[in-house]
């Protein structure tokens, strides 16, 4: 087993996972549409086609596949949102990767508002990032998110009391998210909307 130690850039290690993927599985493919989507992997992406061929890219529109739903990773940004609502992907995941990439990029939640607007009911938004409790998946619902999805809440869980946490972690965000519709005496979380929150300049 290889042990040695390299420094590799962001855009390496995605090159290198993914041909790692790509070497163990045949049916492993890179989207067409997709190469030159991810910043510094503009070159990985295309490296990759000229080491596996052409024959490992899919330039079949995501509207045209069968079979199990595709979720589109989107950038938090409303202006090309609607793009992603024409490719037939079933929903748009709203996210700013955990703050990561900019120190000062706006929260996943300030801009799902605007994205959902823009989307419609074309297709489903989901929200990622930035939910701690029941009353966060509330908030986003009532934005427009048809779901959310929990990142470092399940591994506080999984890191507390391995797969029991896990699901200790949902129960509590779900009876917090029951608890907070009930004080504010709703009962159906399928009319949550606008009109449930109590907004002032600034925050939600």
């Amino acid at each position: 087993m290889d042990t040695t130690v390299r420094e590799l850039s962001y855009a390496q290690a995605i090159q290198e996972a993914m041909a790692i993927a790509m070497e163990q599985d045949e049916r492993v493919i890179l989207m067409g549409e997709d190469i030159g989507v991810y910043g510094g992997a503009f070159q990985v992406t295309g490296d990759l086609v000229e080491r596996f061929g052409a024959d490992r890219v899919m330039d079949t529109p995501i509207s045209e596949l069968g079979g199990a739903g595709v979720a589109v990773g989107a950038a938090i940004l409303a202006g090309g949102i609607y793009l992603f609502a024409r490719t037939g992907a079933d929903a748009i995941i709203v996210s700013n990767h955990g703050g990561r990439q900019l120190d000062g990029a706006a929260s996943s939640i300030s801009k799902l508002e605007e994205i959902a607007d823009a989307v419609g009911d074309r297709i489903e938004i989901h929200l990622d990032g930035g939910i701690r409790s029941g009353q966060d998946v509330l908030k986003a619902l009532c934005l427009g998110a048809k779901g959310t999805y929990i990142g470092r809440p399940f591994l506080y869980g999984l890191g507390a009391d391995g797969e029991r946490g896990v699901t200790t972690a949902l129960e509590i965000i779900r009876k917090e998210l029951d608890i907070t519709m009930a004080l504010c005496g709703k009962r159906d979380i399928r009319l949550a909307g606008k009109d449930w929150l109590d907004r002032k300049p600034g925050r939600l």
